[in-house]
């Protein structure tokens, strides 16, 4: 769970096995960093389950933090069932995606997609995600869109890149302005499309990741870091490859980084888990991450608030109190009208 932020986890199910009906008649943790959506009164017949959900609310720690927790349920009958709840808090320095909640069919919220290849993506058939077939980079895509074909490490959406109608594509992911310090680090998970499993499959793409000091579209001021890698067919008994690359070089400067997703031979390749270790902030009130601090940053940071976007609190905490409000639309504000 990011910084200062809240984690809604899968669905669970708690089911009466019992003959008789019995309702809830508490529902109790042990610290403040748990709530549930299971409340007293709730009753279970016989044979029948509850749906619940549990929240994570990320303690304000500088440093990542294991937050360990029970939830005891007691029912009407004076019984009662203990569930053990963890989850990990992160540090303010660390920025992490998994993209459970944007939007499918477009780019994950702060991100910039760039198509530098012009051409609309291959149309999948059968496949319900939005923008279908259109002008695409990294998009993100439900499990539930695509017949659970993502088979990835944790949640239901991932990002995914796709061809064009010749079988190439070029697409970059590039992330928010963000500090580099001599610790810093780029971490995601990444498959090919095709398994294999698949009868004459395709190549999958190559990864590569870069750096620009300057500009969050110009590609001509990126630099690469690291080395190429095409990822090899997906074999689902060894899961997704995981990549790293160390950005510690540039230590103290700001810093836009872009994951790049290339093809001339493939059908596509998904990517989640994305993860910026030990950055600071970029340009201060630089909600929306595009480099200049103006009016589009309050409206981001307001739709922040009423749940419209997903921004990161740390860089959303425009007063740097812990807290994400309306005092820092306030400060944002006056931010941007003393330039």
């Amino acid at each position: 769970v990011n910084y200062g932020e809240k984690e809604v986890s899968p669905t669970f199910a708690i089911t009466n096995l019992g003959s008789e009906s019995v309702s809830i008649s508490s529902v109790n943790f042990g610290t403040e960093y748990f709530t549930t959506t299971l409340a007293n009164g709730d009753e279970l017949k016989p044979a029948s389950s509850k749906q619940f959900t549990i929240t994570a609310q990320a303690s304000l720690a500088a440093e990542s933090t294991d937050l360990s927790d029970n939830m005891t349920v007691t029912f009407s009958d004076g019984t009662a069932a203990t569930f053990p709840v963890s989850a990990v808090a992160l540090g303010s320095d660390i920025h992490y995606f998994g993209f459970e909640r944007d939007a499918t069919g477009e780019v994950p919220s702060g991100f910039t997609g760039i198509n530098a290849d012009g051409t609309a993506s291959l149309k999948i058939s059968f496949w319900t995600f939005p923008n279908n077939g259109g002008l695409l980079s990294f998009f993100v895509l439900n499990d539930s869109e695509c017949y659970n074909s993502l088979k990835e490490p944790h949640g239901s959406q991932s990002l995914m890149t796709r061809c064009n109608s010749n079988g190439a594509f070029d697409d970059w992911l590039v992330s928010p302005l963000y500090t580099a310090t001599d610790k810093s680090k780029l971490e995601f998970d990444a498959r090919t499309w095709e398994s294999v499993n698949s009868v004459m499959p395709a190549k999958g793409p190559k990864v590569n990741v870069y750096v620009s000091e300057t500009s969050a579209t110009d590609r001509s001021t990126f630099k690469q870091v690291g080395t190429t890698t095409e990822l090899g067919l997906f074999n689902p008994a060894e899961g997704w490859t995981h990549l790293t690359y160390d950005l510690s070089a540039y230590a103290g400067k700001k810093v836009y980084v872009a994951i790049q997703s290339v093809a001339t031979e493939s059908l596509g390749g998904f990517y989640d888990n994305v993860e910026f270790k030990h950055f600071g902030k970029g340009l201060k009130g630089d909600i929306n991450g595009d480099g200049v601090l103006n009016t589009t940053d309050v409206t981001a940071l307001i739709a922040h608030l009423l749940g419209l976007g997903s921004y990161s609190n740390s860089l959303c905490d425009v007063n740097g109190d812990g807290r994400v409000n309306n005092s820092d639309v306030t400060a944002l504000i006056n931010l941007v009208l003393a330039q």
